[in-house]
């Protein structure tokens, strides 16, 4: 099971081990946010979600956004069709290239299956 880390402003960075949110707990650079109830994990209840008590500066998500890629796409989609749902293993562009659809964006892309 992975928690939630919420940096002190309630944004999502990133999923971790539950035993590594614990040790965050430990040396009180976290709090818990949201625990599963009736389930412990030593002195802590489990938790599903940790919020850091500083703010962690994410210099990454203000400069460029990841580079395009095919795999990319699938991943980020889950490899799930975004017209019927079924296994997707191609991309499509929303808007085509004859209308002046963009190559390689994120925003005009999605996975297909194909079919």
């Amino acid at each position: 099971m992975r928690v939630l880390v919420l940096n002190a402003g309630y944004e999502p960075l990133q999923t971790v081990s539950v035993p590594h949110a614990i040790r965050m707990l430990v040396r009180h650079v976290a709090e818990i946010h949201e625990a599963e109830d009736g389930l412990a994990y030593g002195l802590f209840p489990r938790p599903k979600i940790v919020r850091l008590l500083r703010y962690v500066v994410m210099k990454w998500r203000y400069t460029q956004p990841p580079r395009w890629s095919r795999r990319g796409v699938l991943t980020r989609d889950g490899h799930r069709c975004a017209y019927c749902g079924r296994r997707a293993t191609t991309i499509d562009h929303v808007t085509p290239l004859s209308r002046g659809g963009a190559r390689t964006s994120w925003l005009n892309t999605v996975a297909a299956c194909g079919g």
